[in-house]
């Protein structure tokens, strides 16, 4: 019999939660490690000791708990938060995710383990580090394919003896030399970029609905789409004041139900064939489109 979980549900734990959570990542953790650490220092171990620690994460508020269920069985669970790793204080970390053994190598780690990320990176982190015992391949083999690079070999004292500490960091967000993420990982593709405008332009199309001109569209190489707006306008102020980007996506619902946009302008069919929404995302205004049969 396989476990084949069709919808991960992954919600942030209850205080109430947390004894389980700490039962979960105690045998977890165990397991993990019964073939690298002792097994006196393995025994010195309890629920009990490690749930004093995650609550008092949980009430300090220094840690965040994600937790993963198959139905009713927790099969995940993930402590993130400000690092806890010497020499990066200014850095998110994922201090804890374990898998349930027989879900192991099922993608359910990676959901979880995003899931954390994409928290810390809403929380204004911009670079994330980990720390692992060196013994442990598999996990660092996890961290590389997310994108961590070791920075630094260490050790760590835990009952009477010394083990190696891999540290392992990555920078969250992209370099100058990336291209945007919503183009590479989402498969948006760019559209036209449209500039607000008080003057005049040649070749002015008016939209009556939304009352507003626009021009420079069809012929500009570069998508450039100015917008002159009347002063009854109904289109959102935000939008007749700055400019804003536009991509075509395959699917408009799914972008507004999966990715926690603040909408702006509900989605709307401006002509035939097209859909439309505008979000706003730190403060800039960001057209959507998703044209019929493309």
């Amino acid at each position: 019999m396989t476990n084949k979980l069709q919808t991960p549900e992954i919600t942030a734990a209850t205080r109430e939660e947390l004894f389980e959570i700490a039962g979960f990542l105690h045998n977890c953790w165990k397991a993990e490690y019964s073939k690298i650490l002792s097994p006196d220092y393995l025994d010195t171990m309890s629920v009990d000791k490690r749930h004093k620690g995650i609550l008092s994460r949980f009430d300090e508020k220094s840690s965040d708990f994600l937790i993963m269920r198959d139905a009713n069985k927790l099969i995940g669970a993930a402590v993130f938060g400000k690092s806890f790793t010497d020499g990066f204080p200014d850095d998110g970390e994922v201090s804890a995710i374990y898998i349930r053994h027989d879900y192991i190598g099922k993608g359910y780690g990676h959901t979880l383990f995003t899931k954390a990320e994409t928290a810390l990176s809403e929380k204004g982190f911009v670079s994330f580090v980990v720390d692992v015992l060196s013994g442990n391949t598999r996990a660092i083999s996890f961290y590389k394919n997310h994108g961590y690079e070791i920075v630094s070999e260490r050790s760590i004292c835990l009952g009477d003896k010394e083990y190696p500490l891999t540290v392992l960091r990555k920078r969250n967000g992209r370099h100058d030399f990336e291209l945007a993420k919503c183009t590479t990982q989402w498969g948006w593709v760019y559209h036209h970029l449209g500039i607000p405008t008080n003057e005049e332009k040649v070749n002015e199309t008016y939209i009556s609905q939304f009352k507003f001109y626009v021009s420079g569209f069809i012929t500009s190489p570069f998508g450039v789409e100015w917008m002159r707006f009347e002063k009854d306008s109904p289109i959102h102020a935000l939008i007749q004041t700055i400019p804003h980007l536009a991509f075509v996506v395959k699917d408009l619902d799914y972008e507004l139900a999966n990715r926690n946009f603040n909408v702006i302008t509900e989605p709307n069919t401006p002509s035939k064939g097209v859909r439309v929404a505008m979000i706003e995302y730190n403060g800039a205004p960001i057209e959507l489109m998703e044209f019929e049969g493309r």
